[in-house]
């Protein structure tokens, strides 16, 4: 009854997974039949339900990220909410930005009353936005000890289960060299490791499951057909990641 109220709980938000799993479940109609893809381990349920619960309450804790841009108050928000991840090397986060391709300007062509001087200093103002975007149009990292990361202010949520940074447009203007009418995508990303990056969930696991949990070995992604192979897998709930433009 418990694992069929997690199910529900969750089937709004990740419905393919759930409905992958409702099938193979005790309850569905292909009980403790592996699909190949994502219910690789629906048949260790019929001896092992724990590890049916475990799946689904996997799902219910995946990692949220979220970035949000006040144009009003000149900030932008980033953060994280994650219910389990290990104290030590528990959440592997990453800040991303590039410049967004500017307008393209249209060709300005002479008429009565144009203005020679204006056009010039259009295509001046033109080619300047066209040279930072050619600059910063690929993604790139902001490390830690940026002054963006360590002048923004850090907020963290109730029970450590996430945190919350404000950041200012200026940040963004003093480091880059950037002006006021730019555009930035920003993408935030993170993974999360509930038992710590590189160490095993279940002792004795041998097997990749997909719910939305994955297994890896520490830098090797496991073949699509390892499921037999006996070495520790590091068990990750999942990667999310947020994108938004802001108009600087």
């Amino acid at each position: 009854m418990i694992i069929l109220i997690a199910a529900g709980l969750i089937y709004y938000f990740s419905e393919s997974e759930v409905e992958a799993w409702l099938h193979a479940c005790p309850w569905g109609k292909a009980a403790f039949i592996n699909d190949g893809s994502t219910s690789v381990r629906a048949e260790q349920w019929r001896n092992r339900p724990d590890l049916a619960l475990l799946d689904v309450y996997n799902a219910l804790y995946k990692p949220y990220t979220k970035v949000v841009a006040s144009h009003l108050a000149k900030t932008i928000s980033i953060s994280l909410s994650t219910p389990v991840a290990a104290v030590k090397e528990g959440v592997d986060t990453k800040l991303y930005w590039r410049v967004v391709n500017p307008i393209r300007a249209n060709i300005i062509a002479p008429y009565r009353g144009y203005n020679v001087e204006a056009a010039k200093k259009y295509a001046e103002i033109i080619q300047l936005k066209m040279s930072r975007y050619t600059k910063h149009r690929v993604f790139k990292q902001i490390p830690l000890n940026s002054p963006i990361l360590v002048d923004a202010i850090w907020m963290l949520q109730p029970a450590r289960t996430g945190w919350q940074a404000e950041i200012n447009y200026n940040a963004f203007l003093t480091e880059f060299g950037l002006q006021p009418g730019d555009q930035i995508e920003l993408k935030l990303e993170a993974t999360v490791y509930p038992s710590g990056k590189g160490q095993p969930t279940i002792q004795g696991f041998n097997s990749i499951y997909g719910l939305p949990i994955e297994y890896y070995k520490a830098g090797e992604k496991p073949w699509f057909f390892s499921w037999g192979d006996e070495r520790k897998y590091s068990h990750r709930i999942g990667q999310v990641i947020s994108q938004a433009i802001i108009h600087l």
